[in-house]
């Protein structure tokens, strides 16, 4: 098996989500940043971290606006030198 990245981030929708390995859970894990709420996910492999947190980035902005809120902006986000 290849060496494992142990961490990256992911940029989407202008939302910095970094991540990294957590080998006692066996999977990666994060949290988006500059968001009002804590938005958390976690997976298996890089892909399916990424997506998740594609989805749990498009429900916030789902709820925020169902409930009329306008979501935090989020602030400029520089580029991690692993990205997904």
């Amino acid at each position: 098996m290849g060496q494992r990245i142990m961490k990256g981030a992911v940029e989407y929708e202008g939302y910095r989500a970094p991540f990294e390995w957590n080998d006692e859970d066996g999977m990666y894990c994060g949290n988006v940043e500059d968001t009002a709420g804590i938005i958390c996910y976690e997976g298996k492999t890089i892909a399916q971290v990424c997506r998740f947190i594609r989805e749990a980035i498009d429900s916030h902005l789902k709820i925020c606006k169902t409930r009329g809120m306008a979501p935090r902006q989020p602030t400029t986000a520089t580029k991690d030198p692993v990205s997904a």
